[in-house]
This record gives C-alpha cells, structure tokens and sequence, in this order.
C-alpha cells in the first residue's frame, strides 16, 4: 500500500476466480465502516449528507 494525499495505490494478489469489482467493493465497504465508526464526529463535519468515504471508481492493471 502506498498513500497519496488525496488517494491509495494497493497492490494485492488474488486468485483468477476472484472478481476484481467485488474485491474493490469489499475493501471500500470494509475500510468505510471502520473509518466511519473509529471517526464519526470528524467525518460527519465533512460528509453530513451521506456515509460515504470513497469515490465510485477505481483503477486496476491486472
């Protein structure tokens, strides 16, 4: 993992059967539940009409 002020490069390994959409999603659905309920009043300020961290998209080489 490498972080960028505003973005993440990841790196990762998975097996072929793997969806790479469905990996992206439960990284961004895991790491946006942990951030939410370890930082609520700080991201609420910034993010008060939804619960939402990341952005839609998202980039992958394979």
């Amino acid at each position: 993992m490498e972080t960028e002020k505003d973005h993440i490069h990841y790196m990762i390994e998975i097996k072929p059967t793997m969806s790479v959409s469905k990996i992206v999603n439960l990284m961004k659905s895991y790491t946006t539940y942990h951030i939410w309920e370890r930082y609520p009043d700080y991201l609420q300020k910034h993010f008060w009409k939804e619960h939402t961290f990341w952005t839609d998209g998202y980039f992958a080489v394979v």
